[in-house]
């Protein structure tokens, strides 16, 4: 007859099942990240360069629609954008232009990475460089 496994076989077994998918999960989203990021980016470029992509080395700050649609809304027919980004397209890089974060009230400290966004301004999201 077969004997029962020991319990800490079932665990290590739970462990690793555990483990390869939550492998699997990251992976996925991982690609659904990039392919946003790219996507944003070719938004910016087409924002920058036209839709043809004619290439301009000139820095040109332009704002992309991340989220929702734009729409008119109420009696007013107020004009209402979507979720948008300023982006800095310069050559083939584009980078995301940060908003300075509000200051904090005098008996908070700011963390180490607000600091860092505060003084640098603009975050490097592509710098490949593609012939």
């Amino acid at each position: 007859m077969c004997s029962p496994c020991p319990p800490q076989t079932v665990l290590i077994f739970l462990a690793l099942v555990t483990s390869l998918l939550q492998n699997i999960v990251h992976r996925l989203n991982h690609k659904r990240e990039v392919e946003r990021v790219q996507k944003f980016i070719l938004l910016a470029r087409k924002a920058a360069w036209g839709p043809k992509l004619v290439k301009n080395e000139a820095p040109r700050k332009v704002r992309v629609n991340i989220a929702g649609n734009p729409y008119i809304d109420g009696e007013e027919q107020e004009y209402v954008q979507g979720r948008m980004i300023d982006m800095l397209v310069q050559g083939n890089d584009v980078y995301l232009v940060s908003t300075p974060l509000p200051k904090p009230p005098t008996a908070a400290r700011p963390t180490a990475a607000g600091q860092v966004l505060c003084m640098r301004g603009i975050v490097i999201i592509s710098g490949v460089r593609t012939n």
